[in-house]
């Protein structure tokens, strides 16, 4: 048995034509046609003339401090330049790290079974192939063999033995962040590709190493070590922005080198490289500064995504929202250490002057397997954008189930606490933890710690995300991670106009205090019933109204039912000093809260004009109604729909409304009809009514926003199984998940057969 298989790898081998072929130096990845046009652009074009004058720069400077992580500098120096000073020290360079005994790192060697690769030596080995590759020609035929033979033993060995190549592998793509699977792979088989001329065991490596990247890709979870799959079904890597750019470039660096060096050459496909640029564009808050990306996890909100984004178009995904993207990320191409400044970006940043001014993608977007969503009302600078996570706790991704960050006018003034070096106590204690995050406590307590290493054997979840332009609503599901505590931890974020509500639904096993943290991205100041946080000319207030509002003043012993607040100090990212971050308590002890905060967003931050806002109540519901700007919303939560009724549907009567939805709102204009309201929002409901007048009906419970603010009903809707639904309304157009449907008019029941399986 064991001879057939190796017969048929061999055939394969042969049959596929790499066997037979030979590389042609250079064309990893610093090809002659690229540096050719990158030369080209030098004479005519101001920002790759200063980008190349700094790199140059650099090389030089490597010429006196000789730095094996930075090899690619001297090499697309020696490219451009043909300068013998770059290629001698190159090699010199190369001789020594071939003659050198071991690259393992003494704690990875000490551990059992042994690591003998990690990511430092997976990066020197991407360095050494990329000189490796542009000095070929400048080294004899024994040089290479020597050079060869060192970096397979000393290099591509331990990488891809550890990680790829049996009987020696250790690793499966089950054991560790899978950013670590692909950066030691691509440094490995970068290497292995490089010296394949010279020895035939790495010719083989190496085409094993890229057949592997579509198993990556398409890793799909481990329930037995409670894993999650690497990829989102519509795009985007669970590990956080940071992980996701480092993960992903490093594998499409080894797939573009493969095609550059195979001209001709067909891989099996992946999918999910033609999905890079939406994910990062939607992570993605362009602004008037520096590009800013959600900060979920071991990342930060000045991480971007322009490696894969570059690596991507090369690789044939010519999207107009990478142009965009890349133009974000440096608008005037002349900031240190962005694309043009790195080789790579240097040799590979497509032609940015046909960038839209903005993409063409939703306003919103949901990553329902790892639980992310993103909503904003408009892709140009300095706009708002609400970011939601409640998926996995594992490694790279953090405590922080049900949590949010909020930019507002170019800031995040509702932010993400971050994180810090791994190794040290702050990470493990604070920045991993609940505490770090905008959650929800029970008795003092967040998420398990056990998760951090284990993972939260019930993952959260993101759902049901609409929008409409002046309406949103997006829910977060953290039972499952807080399910020590909560047997109910819902957040749902409806965000109408001007105001974001943030409304918890809460239930725990045994009665207890629960406690609500808010971590301010700005100065923050206590306004009555308000906290008012502002960073320069951005500003919101955070309006707690349910089930208490803010205690008014810092005598709380005169306000002994509302809110209490707390200011609490965490360590700054740095660890050079402290921060401040807020706890909302609630002094009772209770087992259930429906609780309601309002986010207002500011347009200034002296503005006067503040929503009216009322509490209002009947039986089985709370509510609110909002008076802002000649518009009046009522908005009703519904006590009986939140799972305590078994077997019998949750009918309120409120205000003349009849309905069973577990959110119900409409607006109408101040001195208006609310039987006649512009805007309507359902979370949850089958049936909305006025006496014998039905306004929606549906057999199942759905989620709908309408709009006929402009005599156009905008109907956008959720739920499955697929229903048939009706909405009363004169409208031209309905809507339906972004689809036209025909309509009646004149006031007649709109009849829409919902037919697509909506998340």
């Amino acid at each position: 048995m064991k001879s057939l298989f190796l017969l048929t790898c061999l055939l394969l081998i042969s049959w596929s034509g790499w066997g037979q072929t030979k590389i042609k130096h250079p064309s990893l990845l610093f090809t002659n046609e690229r540096v050719a046009l990158a030369k080209s652009k030098i004479d005519r074009d101001t920002a790759y003339a200063k980008a190349w004058q700094e790199i140059v720069a650099q090389a030089d400077q490597l010429l006196e401090r000789p730095n094996p992580e930075k090899i690619e500098y001297v090499a697309l120096a020696y490219q451009v330049t043909r300068d013998n000073r770059y290629a001698d020290w190159i090699k010199l360079l190369l001789q020594e790290m071939a003659a050198a005994e071991s690259f393992g790192n003494a704690e990875m060697l000490a551990r059992r079974p042994a690591w003998r690769s990690e990511l430092k030596m997976a990066w020197k080995a991407q360095q050494a192939a990329i000189g490796y590759d542009v000095i070929y020609d400048r080294l004899s035929a024994a040089e290479r063999k020597q050079l060869a033979q060192g970096f397979y033993r000393v290099m591509v060995e331990p990488l891809l033995g550890d990680w790829l190549l049996a009987p020696t592998r250790i690793h499966s793509l089950n054991s560790m962040g899978h950013n670590w699977w692909t950066a030691c792979i691509n440094g490995g088989a970068l290497l292995a590709l490089a010296i394949s001329n010279e020895l035939p065991e790495a010719a083989e490596a190496a085409q094993l190493a890229v057949e592997s990247l579509p198993e990556w890709f398409d890793f799909a979870g481990d329930v037995i070590q409670n894993k999650p799959k690497t990829f989102d079904r519509d795009g985007g890597m669970y590990e956080s922005v940071n992980y996701a750019n480092y993960g992903i470039s490093q594998a499409l660096l080894l797939r573009l080198a493969w095609i550059n060096s195979h001209p001709g050459c067909r891989l099996e496909p992946i999918p999910q490289i033609d999905q890079i640029p939406a994910f990062f564009c939607q992570v993605a808050y362009p602004r008037m500064g520096e590009l800013y990306s959600i900060g979920f996890g071991d990342s930060h909100k000045n991480v971007t995504g322009e490696h894969p984004m570059i690596l991507a178009y090369a690789l044939g995904v010519t999207s107009p929202e990478t142009l965009w993207y890349i133009r974000q990320v440096d608008p005037y191409q002349f900031r240190e250490g962005l694309p043009l400044h790195f080789p790579m970006g240097f040799l590979y940043t497509p032609d940015l002057t046909k960038a839209p001014a903005v993409p063409a993608l939703p306003l919103s977007h949901l990553w329902s397997d790892f639980g992310w969503a993103t909503l904003r009302d408009s892709w140009e600078k300095d706009a708002t954008m609400l970011a939601v996570k409640s998926g996995m706790t594992w490694n790279h991704s953090h405590a922080d189930a049900n949590s949010l960050i909020l930019f507002h006018k170019g800031v995040d003034l509702i932010k993400d606490a971050g994180n810090c070096n791994y190794a040290k106590q702050p990470y493990r204690e604070y920045f991993f933890q609940s505490d770090a995050h905008n959650v929800v406590k029970f008795n003092g307590q967040g998420q398990n710690r056990y998760q951090q290493y284990h993972g939260s054997l019930l993952s959260g979840k993101v759902c049901n995300l609409l929008d409409c332009g002046p309406i949103k609503y997006v829910m977060a599901d953290g039972t499952g991670p807080m399910s020590q505590w909560l047997n109910r931890n819902l957040r749902h974020f409806l965000w109408m106009d001007e105001v974001i509500y943030v409304i918890d639904d809460l239930h725990s096993y045994e009665s207890g205090q629960f406690e609500w943290l808010w971590h301010p991205g700005g100065e923050i100041r206590k306004k009555g019933f308000d906290v008012e946080i502002t960073q320069g000319d951005a500003s919101l207030l955070l309006r707690p109204i349910y089930p208490k509002p803010l205690a008014y003043s810092d005598y709380v012993h005169d306000y002994p039912e509302d809110l209490y607040w707390t200011v609490h100090e965490g360590p700054t990212e740095d660890l050079d000093g402290t921060e401040t971050y807020l706890s909302f308590h609630l002094p009772a002890h209770t087992d259930r809260v429906k609780a309601l905060t309002a986010i207002i967003l500011k347009d200034s931050v002296n503005q006067q004009e503040l929503p009216l806002m009322e509490r209002r109540e009947g039986k089985d519901w709370i509510g609110l109604r909002v008076c802002y700007r000649g518009t009046v919303t009522d908005l009703y939560i519904n006590q009986l729909a939140d799972g305590r009724l078994m077997h019998l549907n949750s009918w309120i009567e409120a205000d003349g409304w009849e309905t069973d939805a577990y959110l119900f709102a409409v607006s109408y204009p101040e001195g208006g009809n609310a039987q006649n309201p512009e805007e309507v929002f359902i979370c949850h409901g089958s049936s909305v009514k006025r006496g014998k007048e039905v306004y929606f009906s549906s057999l199942s419970k759905l989620n709908l926003i309408a709009d006929n603010r402009d005599n156009d009903l905008f109907l956008q809707v959720t739920g499955q199984p697929r229903p048939k639904f009706s909405f009363r309304g004169d409208a031209r157009l309905v809507y339906v998940n972004g689809d036209k449907k025909s309509v009646t008019r004149n006031g007649a029941l709109i009849q829409v057969n919902n037919r697509q399986n909506n998340k």
